[in-house]
């Protein structure tokens, strides 16, 4: 039988004003966001631009501690907001939302989860 997965380690480090804080300072890898709810549950978001989310995603399902962390009940979604609207309109922010799930071989598979319902069909406004 294969030695379990080590736990989850959550680091902390004090960095000087005068360095740079790496961008690929992830937690886990692939956590820019954590929410906690008061009813319960805890939701993990990697916030990007709609361009770049296929890439976000594809790096999200080779992380192995991400697949640890849904496990363990966590909730882990990926964001992409982008301006919407016609050439010479008024643009409206749109927020495109992928959220993770176990296969059942215990691989990380994504599905839509459509507009935020904060933001409604129409998005939020770019003013």
């Amino acid at each position: 039988m294969p030695d379990p997965p080590p736990p989850l380690e959550v680091k902390y480090s004090e960095t000087p004003e005068t360095e740079e804080v790496p961008r690929s300072a992830f937690l886990f890898g692939c956590i820019d966001i954590i929410a906690a709810y008061p009813a319960g549950g805890v939701l993990a978001v990697q916030a990007t631009s709609s361009s770049n989310l296929a890439a976000r995603v594809a790096k999200a399902k080779t992380e192995p501690r991400l697949a640890v962390w849904l496990r363990a009940g966590g909730t882990f979604e990926a964001w992409g907001c982008s301006l919407r609207g016609a050439r010479g309109r008024r643009k409206i922010w749109g927020l495109r939302r992928v959220r993770a799930s176990l296969g059942p071989a215990g691989e990380i598979e994504f599905s839509e989860m459509g507009e935020h319902p904060a933001l409604g069909a129409a998005g939020g406004s770019a003013s």
